[in-house]
């Protein structure tokens, strides 16, 4: 199944990002979750209020990671582990 990538947008104004315990269960560091949501390099809207990010870890890994409210002031990373074949970009 092909999925469109969404347009990253850019933050203009600081918003701190919460981390869910969920986002814990696959052992990523909160510091490489928050670094891959901050460098995504692709993006999908899998529900309204429900976004995958994919990103780098600090060490250049690929991370997906799931962030609820990310276009409000409140957003929430729920889920974060190395990027499994389907978020990975095409090149």
């Amino acid at each position: 199944m092909t999925r469109v990538l969404d347009t990253i947008r850019v933050t203009r104004y600081l918003v701190v990002v919460r981390i869910a315990e969920t986002a814990r269960k696959h052992g990523v560091a909160d510091e490489d979750a928050l670094h891959a949501v901050r460098n995504a390099i692709a993006q999908w809207r899998l529900d309204d209020d429900f976004t995958m990010r994919v990103g780098p870890a600090r060490n250049g890994n690929l991370l997906e990671v799931g962030v609820l409210g990310i276009d409000t002031d409140d957003p929430v990373i729920v889920h974060s582990m190395p990027c499994r074949p389907q978020y990975r970009p095409h090149r």
